[in-house]
């Protein structure tokens, strides 16, 4: 799910330190996941608590995100920020 929502989230030329940094925390949730038991002995509550807690968080965060169905990929950043795509007066793409 990450991949492929991930690769059409972000523009062209962030698109790879995007992807990246998506699958990171992903990873990075995982390696931390053995220690929520640890973390659920220290509080004194129990694991399935703060599992659930992410889990709502979760939802709640991806609820947020746009829906990309049928949006056409951006080439460039400024067509994210402002919606259009930037011209020069030849009507051509400037360059980067």
């Amino acid at each position: 799910m990450v991949y492929v929502y991930a690769n059409e989230l972000f523009p062209t030329p962030i698109r790879s330190v995007g992807v990246g940094f998506s699958i990171f925390v992903g990873r990075f949730g995982s390696m931390l996941a053995p220690f929520i038991l640890l973390l659920a002995q220290g509080v004194g509550i129990n694991q399935m608590v703060i599992y659930s807690v992410i889990g709502i968080f979760t939802f709640f965060a991806v609820a947020r995100l746009p829906d990309t169905r049928e949006d056409q990929l951006k080439d460039v950043i400024e067509e994210e920020i402002i919606g259009t795509t930037p011209t020069t007066h030849e009507g051509k793409y400037h360059d980067l």
